[in-house]
């Protein structure tokens, strides 16, 4: 009978042996296993509002068995290609991790320059896709108006006896290029280029605004610039597309979205 229990206890005390020696070994193949993640190079600082360079950049090696969740806060090592260019919005002494909200800058504000206003023109949410269009394109707006001739596009006195000495019968308003629109009457009257500073709340790419943590609202309202000349009034154009919202009762307007403009290689900006 004791040798049975002896024989038990050797037993159980085989398996417990081995036991401790599988989550030995396990325990030693994570710390053998490397997870890379991005640091800064030990001989360079990066100042805040540099740009991260390929130079700047190593690999950190960590044991897997002490990363935690340090995934949730640093780049991998894989990642490397897409934060090179990226301005850091704090000062990297050499041998840090970079962490993702070393790359994080504050949202940008909605500022104006003393001669800019800025004027919100509501659009059908089934005429443009919003989320194609960002703050710094530039758009057309076509609004469609039959009512009476707006005044700034009826024609003057002096084209009128011109038109009647002719034998026109009945004269048409011509159109005003220097108010941007170009259309004849009852046909949808096109105003612009004007340039975008939001769409609803987003202030930035809808990429770049959800990456703040921030949800776009009321995309269909556009926020254009238009400006004041030295006499007070408005620009011809941005008096067009007020008296227009105003005639149509902020509605019947298309948008159109203007080419990027590119500068030309060879030539000075």
């Amino acid at each position: 009978m004791k040798g049975i229990q002896g024989l038990i206890v050797a037993l159980g005390l085989g398996i417990a042996g081995a036991l401790f020696s599988y989550a030995y070994l396990v325990q030693k193949s994570k710390e053998l296993e490397l997870v890379r993640f991005i640091g800064i190079r030990p001989d360079v600082t990066v100042n805040a509002g540099d740009k991260l360079t390929e130079e700047n950049l190593v690999p950190i090696n960590i044991p897997k068995g002490n990363v935690g969740n340090l995934n949730d806060f640093a780049y991998l090592w894989e990642a490397s290609s897409s934060v090179v260019g990226r301005p850091v919005c704090r000062t990297l002494t050499g041998g840090s991790l970079l962490l993702k909200d070393d790359l994080k800058t504050p949202p940008p504000n909605l500022t104006l320059q003393p001669d800019e206003r800025l004027v919100w023109v509501p659009v059908a949410s089934s005429s443009f896709v919003p989320s194609l269009v960002s703050p710094g394109n530039e758009v057309e707006f076509a609004i469609s108006y039959e009512g009476p001739t707006p005044a700034y596009m009826a024609p003057s006195s002096s084209s009128s006896d011109s038109a009647a000495e002719e034998g026109s019968a009945s004269p048409q308003p011509k159109p005003v290029s220097s108010l941007a629109v170009r259309s004849g009457k009852g046909d949808p009257q096109i105003l612009g280029p004007f340039k975008i500073l939001s769409l609803g709340n987003r202030l930035s790419s809808p990429e770049v605004w959800q990456a703040w943590g921030k949800q776009p609202a009321n995309e269909n309202v556009i926020g254009v610039v238009v400006r004041v000349q030295p006499d007070g009034q408005l620009e011809p154009k941005g008096k067009a597309l007020v008296n227009l919202l105003h005639q149509t009762g902020f509605r019947n307007v298309l948008v159109m979205l203007c080419p990027s403009k590119k500068k030309e290689a060879g030539k000075a900006p």
